[in-house]
């Protein structure tokens, strides 16, 4: 939560996917000046020591009192005081966590209009991680949260989060309807791609039934061995589509030289799916 409403306090989630054992102590907080790229405003997470174990959500504050006003918080026991927590631009802005050596952990640049276009406003509305085997700096990894949830859920599961489960082609759409209307489900429809091997460049468009490319949503762009592309209903032109079925053509080029095209199909639809 880097854009706040008026006298509720920022705060940044912090989760251990992994299978080991941290204490809090041993964890900065950190961001980048974004004229030279150095790292500033070194805080430790807290002040003495808490231990953060695997499958925790703990979201970190300056006032976690005041927080609890603002937000609905499952769990007094997941927020996390941090007086000198950083100060987070309502913009843009690149956080880090990093270890005990300075080394950076993990770390993510965020900045307005990485929220969903259709909002009225981004005050007071969270950047949720989509997957944590998707890295962090992955811009279609992030999406604002449901409203369903109050914008916000510090101290638990992410209300946007989805969880891997494994592909059977190349290319695959999920779900195949999709209702974007901020509820926290099925609010994106996703293109997920695995390859055996990286350096495929891809073109990714959507059309309506007309054949009409409505929305590009990659261009040639050079992608991993695996990850995900997502969309959330907005055309090119900033404008949420009509309601319907929408082809996801997906052209792929990889480092043989060889061709691969793939046309699926995914609804866009009114209602609440549930």
């Amino acid at each position: 939560m880097f854009d706040p409403k008026p006298y509720c306090p920022r705060f940044i989630e912090i989760h251990n996917s992994g299978f080991k054992t941290f204490d809090l102590a041993d964890l900065r907080i950190a961001k980048q000046n974004t004229k030279n790229g150095q790292i500033e405003s070194v805080s430790p997470v807290t002040g003495g020591h808490h231990l953060f174990f695997p499958g925790d959500y703990l979201a970190v504050t300056d006032d976690p009192d005041k927080l609890m006003d603002c937000c609905y918080v499952h769990d007094p026991e997941t927020l996390i005081s941090c007086k000198g927590l950083p100060a987070m631009d309502d913009s843009q802005g690149t956080m880090m966590i990093l270890d005990k050596f300075l080394q950076v952990l993990d770390e993510m640049s965020y900045n307005q209009q990485m929220h969903y276009p259709l909002l009225s406003s981004a005050e007071g509305v969270s950047l949720e991680r989509i997957s944590f085997d998707v890295p962090s700096d992955h811009v279609s990894n992030w999406h604002s949260a449901a409203a369903t949830e109050g914008y916000s859920t510090p101290g638990r599961i992410n209300s946007q989060s989805l969880f891997s489960v494994a592909l059977n082609e190349e290319i695959e759409i999920e779900p195949d309807i999709f209702t974007p209307d901020q509820d926290g489900h099925y609010d994106f429809v996703m293109i997920r791609y695995y390859f055996p091997h990286p350096g495929a460049m891809a073109t990714i468009l959507v059309m309506d039934p007309r054949g009409r490319i409505i929305k590009t949503i990659a261009e040639n762009q050079l992608l991993g061995s695996e990850g995900f592309f997502t969309w959330d209903g907005i055309n090119d032109y900033g404008q949420k589509a009509r309601t319907g079925i929408y082809m996801v053509y997906v052209r792929i080029f990889d480092a043989k030289g060889k061709v691969r095209n793939y046309k699926k199909t995914c609804v866009l639809s009114p209602g609440t799916r549930h």
